[in-house]
Formats: structure tokens, C-alpha cells, sequence
């Protein structure tokens, strides 16, 4: 999949694009939607094992396109280090619900996705649906646009 990123970057390349913004995949593995497929609910580490293999991947192609394209530029968020380190310290980001999805039905509110007439949940939970870490980006407290503007300033010296 790295590679197939690579020869559209170098696409995007040609048609003017220089300045680049990637985020790495998050824990896969601690999503609601996947871990409410074993009976234990608990992560999964092999899709977290792949999660970080693509993770890898992506940042040794996007280094590689750097040095074989010139004048391209990127900057890297690392999506998956940021969801582990508030899995293992929920009550730091003030969170109190790790597995279950704070909308949906079912097995960990997980087996049907959220759907437009859903209440919003109060139980402080990482996961908004089954999949999407909206709630996790909020509770961070800053705005992803203005967090990879300052990383890539950082990165670009």
C-alpha cells in the first residue's frame, strides 16, 4: 500500500504539489468495531502489528520520496503513538470508557454504526462509533489544522 501511496504522491508531484501532510493509522486493533468481533472484546495485536508495519512503511517511503524528489516536503502526525498513550492513561485526557463506541447499538455499541438520529453519549468515551477517534481529537484540545501547522514548522527547520 506504501508503494501505491508513493506513485501518487509522485502524481500529485507533477501537478504542483510540494508541501505534504500525512497522519499514521491509529491502533486498528482498539477500535470498538474490531474488538467486539472476539468474544473477550480485548484488542487486537495483530491488527495493532500492522497497524505500526504500515505505520513504518509510510514514513520509510515518505523519507525515500523526500530524498528522490526534490524540493518536497512533509510532515508526519503519528496518529498511532497519540491513541496508545491515551488507551493506557485514559483519565489524563479526562476519558473514562476505552472500549465501548459512544454511539451505535449493540455488543459495544460497535455492531451497528451511529446513525444521524443517535443521542450523544456522556459516558466520556475515546471512540465516537465503532471506528472514527472524533471525540478522541476533541478531547486533545487543540485543532488538528493548527497542531500540524506548528509540527511542520518544527520539522521544516
Amino acid at each position: 500500500m506504501a508503494n501505491t501511496l508513493k506513485g501518487q504522491l509522485k502524481r500529485l508531484y507533477e501537478y504542483g504539489a510540494r508541501k505534504l501532510v500525512f497522519t499514521g493509522i491509529g491502533a486498528i486493533g482498539c477500535v470498538p468495531a474490531e474488538t467486539v468481533k472476539n468474544e473477550t472484546h480485548e484488542f487486537s495485536e495483530e491488527h495493532n502489528f500492522w497497524s505500526v508495519k504500515y505505520n513504518e512503511a509510510m514514513k520509510a517511503m515518505l523519507k525515500g520520496l523526500k530524498s528522490e524528489i526534490q524540493g518536497i516536503n512533509y510532515s508526519y502526525f503519528d496518529t498511532y503513538s497519540v491513541m496508545q498513550n491515551v488507551i493506557q492513561k485514559p483519565s489524563s485526557y479526562w476519558f473514562n470508557e476505552i472500549q465501548r463506541a459512544c454511539c451505535g447499538l449493540e455488543d459495544l455499541k460497535a455492531k451497528v454504526p451511529c446513525v444521524p438520529v443517535s443521542k450523544y453519549c456522556y459516558n466520556r468515551a475515546i471512540m465516537f462509533s465503532g471506528i472514527c477517534i472524533i471525540r478522541l481529537r476533541r478531547r486533545l484540545g487543540f485543532s488538528w489544522i493548527i497542531f500540524l501547522m506548528v509540527l511542520h514548522s518544527i520539522v521544516s527547520q
